[in-house]
């Protein structure tokens, strides 16, 4: 599928130059951040699904610290 994305200019230079000296195109930069950000969300989803139950926070007792 071919996109089209609106970038300021000086965002777009700044990760061109960067591309270069990577050695990558933009286009593997761009679908490596894309699966990133889709995984992260994933991940982030579960964390919120289920709160830590009691059995949970006494294996893991800094559960009860994070919340």
């Amino acid at each position: 599928m071919i996109a089209t994305l609106d970038i300021p200019d000086d965002l777009y230079r700044q990760v061109k130059a960067r591309s270069a000296l990577e050695g990558r195109s933009l286009r593997s930069i761009a679908i490596h951040l894309f699966q990133t950000w889709l995984d992260t969300a994933s991940a982030e989803s579960e964390l919120e699904k289920a709160p830590p139950d009691g059995e949970e926070l006494a294996k893991y007792p800094w559960l009860a610290i994070a919340r």
